[in-house]
């Protein structure tokens, strides 16, 4: 139940679907209700009420994955927005003081921020991110930062002023984006529009350079950017090579089927077929090496940077991993399932010690193929959201990403024993790439578009963490907030 500012309407919510408005000096009440149950979905149960400081505006939530943003000023209320962004029910929804920013927490165990100031709702940031559930969110009255408390009684304050998505370091005009895939290196980006364009863009300055590559390079079904060449995979099954620097383009091979994914890294090309087959071959050659045929579609394929080892699995849930130490005869180390439903990505450290398969039931797996012929399995990333569309390593093996078509991206920490802990969440796209040194990323349909981020910041904490933690803190704890903060710990200097 919340009252408006001036006192004059209440608004309930009751168990099920309704909530009502009503005037405390009488008139019928005006009862409105959530949109209807799509396929599969629970009825909706109200758990959460918040009315905006304006007193125009109110967010409901409860059982279901989405919050909904209501608009209380005429005599009937409308409804403004459906929040779609956490994998479970929302325990709790909060406005800032001035109304511009929604918090809603989740049974998943993150709170998301929204811009809500335009009526509309946009996705700013996600926080948490443990297994525990969240319980509670509030913003502070005079500072606006966030506060979150979760079901094991951890509380946290998140200054807002951090909080979103990282700084956009170049944006590409969407219709000129209908796949993209950034370069190691992080300078450069290969798109093709759905009037099938290929396009290089260097990304040196704030207005990103563009290189037309082909007015009509076909149907691409999958592309990758390798060592200065961009590698296309289209329906008709041909894999193409385009090396920007000698505007030079030719067919790698030709496969009986749809390509349904391609890679490049180390001297090597690699493309994946929906009929199981397969083909690598050396850029020093063009002469591809046809691989025995997988069990299923052939949807994620990787090559490590050294060029030593490269990966392909299937829609079965196999892995297979190949020796490229000879060239001309790539060999099987090792066939195995990955206890996927469906194997979707995959990724290679660039030593080829550290692999990542994301699959089509919400999971990504790591791996350690430090010896390839015998893969010991390390860790399940659970991404919440559907299909693990796209998966990464970045400086070294440290850092890897999982993202959802559609969905969040999560970046996680990987020890050298291979323990993981996902330590940032990025807001939804499509598909992402991040460069090797951890310092960038490609989002393709991201709310505000085709964009590439800068996260040295995040790679900065990764690298160092007690300098970053230490300049977030503008030169460490005093010995006030150190007992405050810890329990019963001696006080001692954190930072020079």
């Amino acid at each position: 139940m919340a009252f408006t500012v001036d006192g004059r309407r209440v608004v309930t919510c009751g168990r099920f679907a309704d909530c009502a408005l009503w005037s405390p000096s009488g008139g019928a009440a005006v009862r409105f209700s959530t949109p209807s149950t799509v396929e599969g979905e629970q009825a909706h149960v109200t758990w959460a009420l918040a009315l905006s400081p304006d007193g125009r505006t109110i967010a409901t939530s409860g059982n279901r994955s989405r919050a909904y943003l209501w608009n209380i000023e005429g005599t009937r209320p409308r409804l403004l927005a459906d929040l779609a962004g956490h994998a479970s029910a929302i325990r709790a929804v909060a406005f800032s003081g001035d109304g511009r920013l929604l918090a809603t927490a989740g049974a998943d165990g993150r709170a998301i921020v929204w811009e809500v100031s335009q009526g509309a709702a946009v996705q700013r940031a996600v926080v948490g991110g443990r297994a525990a559930e969240m319980r509670s969110v509030s913003f502070d009255p005079v500072t606006g930062d966030l506060m979150t408390a979760d079901a094991e009684g951890r509380t946290v304050l998140w200054e807002t002023s951090r909080l979103g998505p990282p700084a956009v370091l170049a944006k590409v005009p969407q219709e000129a984006v209908g796949r993209g895939a950034l370069a190691a290196d992080g300078r450069r980006l290969v798109t093709v529009t759905a009037e099938h364009a290929l396009t290089l863009w260097e990304l040196g300055g704030d207005l990103p350079r563009r290189a037309l590559l082909a007015e009509d390079a076909g149907q691409v079904s999958a592309l990758a950017a390798g060592d200065g060449v961009a590698v296309t995979g289209g329906e008709d099954g041909t894999a193409a090579l385009w090396r920007p620097s000698r505007h030079d383009t030719s067919v790698a091979a030709r496969l009986s089927s749809r390509i349904t994914a391609v890679a490049s890294a180390g001297g090597w090309a690699l493309a994946g077929a929906a009929d199981g087959s397969a083909a690598l071959w050396p850029l020093s050659s063009r002469d591809p090496v046809r691989l025995p045929p997988a069990r299923g579609s052939v949807d994620a394929v990787a090559v490590s940077a050294n060029g030593r080892l490269a990966a392909t699995g299937d829609a079965s849930g196999r892995v297979r991993l190949w020796s490229l130490a000879d060239p001309g005869r790539p060999a099987v180390v090792a066939d195995f399932p990955a206890d996927l439903d469906g194997i979707v990505s995959a990724a290679l450290s660039a030593d080829g010690r550290r692999l990542l398969v994301g699959g089509s039931d919400k999971l990504a797996r790591l791996w350690d193929v430090g010896d390839p012929a015998k893969p010991v399995r390390l860790a399940d990333l659970d991404n919440d959201f559907r299909v693990v569309a796209s998966v990464g390593f970045a400086l070294g093996s440290s850092l890897a990403y999982t993202g959802a078509g559609g969905g969040p991206v999560s970046l996680w920490h990987v020890t050298g024993e291979g323990e993981t802990r996902r330590y940032a969440t990025l807001p939804s796209a499509d598909e992402v790439t991040l460069s090797a040194d951890g310092t960038r990323m490609f989002a393709n349909g991201h709310p505000a578009g085709a964009v590439v981020w800068d996260l040295s910041r995040l790679a900065r904490v990764l690298r160092d963490p007690v300098a970053a933690a230490c300049e977030i803190a503008h030169g460490g704890l005093e010995e006030k907030e150190w007992m405050r903060l810890t329990e019963g710990l001696a006080y001692r200097r954190s930072c020079p």
